[in-house]
């Protein structure tokens, strides 16, 4: 099972931390539990993001977070396309 960690942190809302200190704990508690390859983390806030990739890549991100893929992400999506019959429209 797969679990979505959805980071928050608007800049208008109130709470909102430009350290993105949240981030960061994440990505600790990620890699020293090694949960990382059960969880994918999204983000409408690209700094957020960068700050959980600044401290461990491995996470996969959500597409709702934009295009930020791991180098894993980027090495199944290049044996899926080998792997994944083409179909025409």
């Amino acid at each position: 099972m797969m679990v979505n960690i959805e980071l928050k942190n608007d800049p208008g809302e109130q709470g909102f931390d430009p350290s993105e200190a949240t981030a960061v704990a994440v990505a600790h508690l990620l890699a020293e539990s090694g949960w990382w390859e059960r969880v994918v983390v999204s983000s409408f806030r690209s700094a957020s993001i960068d700050a959980l990739r600044a401290v461990d890549d491995r996470p996969p991100i959500a597409g709702s977070s934009g295009s930020w893929p791991t180098p894993r992400q980027r090495s199944m999506r290049r044996s899926t396309a080998a792997t994944t019959p083409c179909t025409p429209s």
